[in-house]
């Protein structure tokens, strides 16, 4: 049986976790007892990049840096150590990162509910191509939420998206009534962040090898309790089925009560140490966490994609550094879809997910402002686009916008004297490329984009991405998250007055 050994990471001083065997293993424990970071330590077991993409650095060392953590894997008697050493984890010994792949597992997928935005854009719609999704997923859809609208579901292979089989490549739909003789269609856009989060999941099920290990963080805040148990089920037979290992992290007292193996990680407050107590009973488990946990977020920001939660996260952290020097709140930052869905999602978890003391915003992209406009000046406007625009009167107070489309923003960023950017991102990212080729090489492919800038630069950036990926050897989600680092910090310097005023009245 493999061990995973956590030392002085984050709020853990010492975590030392026996890696379960194969089932459907709930895993729970108050917030700060290392949950999270104990599935990025598993995650490593297969992702080279688990510890990147999880343990976020800032480039000056006096924050997040984790230069005295280590991360120990052990197997029949051997080890490696790493360690953070210079913006990356470093094996020790070096060879010693072959140790992993004795493990046993063929694979580590890390799910979260807080997905990425997988929906078709608008350039990409045409009927061309339109099937019925594979039976699995059909079926699967409708054990999960107990229904049957899904047995018409429809997937379609989106045009640029390039070749393979990812998630990626494919956006799903829902027909709806025929209109005029033209078949009508609901697409990702509108699916709830729930349905959105199965369908990720049921993606990597449906040819996962044998022996592979899936990891489920905070599922609680996407499914409702019922969906909940019901997906832990069609999980737990899965797992059967392939000799998986699968492991949910969550709060959920439903999960918890229904769980079959449960793991209760119970961290000490005065020193740090987290005790691993397997095979749990509920009730041990839920009482400690009703006397226990009781940090729960001051403020909840939903907002549409990765990339807008990743500026999010640096223009509030320069707020804080550089703006405001009281006490910083609790704040979580959550992906949710489209402008819509983010705006309804907004409004109804404050309803029924969020705890009462905890504020609600949505922060949406800046183009979304221009569309609710144009619905505002729209006579003609259709039922759905009047229930927005009565969401959006009813509650202007909880929605923020963003300075600009995220992606947007980068483009135009880095398009603006190129060869100022390159030495600062060869700074940022420890790696030698020159951006300002990259651009140049990009501009002569003599592509012909879309008018609308937004979706002219969400064509664009996955070629800057493909290359700084080739000339460095990052991972793709790594990059991107630098990308926005970098764009939000150009962005404050001069931008003082904005951040004064979509932060002033929320933080004062």
């Amino acid at each position: 049986m493999g061990k995973i050994r956590i030392e002085n990471l984050k709020s853990i001083t010492l975590l030392e976790f026996n890696i379960p065997s194969s089932g459907v293993h709930i895993l729970t424990g108050i917030n700060g007892s290392g949950k999270t970071t104990l599935l990025a330590c598993l995650q490593r077991l297969t992702d080279s990049y688990a510890f990147q993409r999880h343990f976020r650095t800032s480039s000056n060392n006096q924050f997040d840096n984790f230069r005295n953590a280590l991360i120990r894997y052990e197997q029949n008697g051997s080890r490696v150590d790493y360690v953070y050493r210079n913006t990356r984890w470093s094996p020790s010994p070096k060879t010693g990162a072959s140790l992993l792949a004795t493990m046993g597992y063929n694979n580590a997928v890390f799910i979260s509910s807080s997905v990425e935005r997988f929906y078709v854009q608008n350039d990409e719609l045409n009927t061309r191509g339109i099937l019925a999704a594979p039976q699995f997923f059909r079926d699967s859809m409708n054990e999960i939420f107990q229904t049957t609208k899904y047995s018409d579901l429809r997937r379609k292979k989106l045009d640029g998206k390039g070749r393979g089989y990812g998630r990626w490549n494919y956006g799903f739909l829902l027909p709806t009534t025929a209109i005029g003789g033209q078949n009508q269609y609901y697409t990702e856009k509108n699916f709830s962040l729930g349905e959105l989060l199965v369908l990720n999941a049921l993606f990597q099920l449906e040819h996962i090898h044998n022996n592979s290990l899936i990891l489920i963080d905070e599922i609680e805040l996407a499914l409702h309790p019922k969906v909940q148990v019901k997906l832990m089920q069609f999980l737990e037979r899965q797992a059967k089925q392939k000799s998986l290992t699968i492991i949910i992290s969550t709060h959920s007292s439903s999960l918890i009560k229904k769980a079959n193996k449960l793991i209760y990680l119970e961290r000490n407050v005065g020193n740090g140490i987290v005790n691993v107590e397997y095979d749990c009973y509920p009730a041990v488990a839920l009482q400690s966490m009703a006397i226990q946990d009781e940090v729960q977020p001051d403020l909840v920001f939903f907002v549409e994609d990765d990339y807008a939660k990743y500026i999010l996260e640096q223009l509030i952290n320069y707020y804080f550094m550089n703006l405001h020097n009281q006490r910083r709140p609790i704040i979580k930052i959550l992906p949710v879809g489209g402008w819509p869905q983010t705006l309804r999602f907004t409004i109804s978890s404050a309803n029924y997910l969020i705890p009462q003391n905890t504020d609600v915003y949505s922060f949406l992209d800046s183009d979304a402002n221009a569309d609710m406009l144009a619905i505002q000046a729209d006579a003609n406007r259709s039922l759905s686009q009047q229930e927005l625009l009565n969401l959006y009167n009813a509650n202007q107070n909880r929605i923020k916008y963003l300075p600009i489309t995220p992606e947007q923003g980068l483009v135009e960023m880095l398009n603006n004297q190129p060869h100022t950017h390159v030495q600062p991102l060869q700074n940022l990212f420890n790696e030698v490329f020159d951006i300002s080729q990259i651009i140049i090489d990009e501009q002569n492919r003599g592509y012909v984009y879309p008018a609308n800038p937004r979706q002219a630069a969400k064509k664009r950036i996955p070629y800057y991405i493909e290359q700084i990926k080739n000339q460095t050897n990052r991972d793709e989600n790594y990059i991107r998250i630098k990308l926005a680092e970098y764009y939000a910090s150009h962005y404050c310097q001069n931008n003082h007055v904005y951040l004064q005023q979509v932060f002033g009245p929320i933080f004062n």
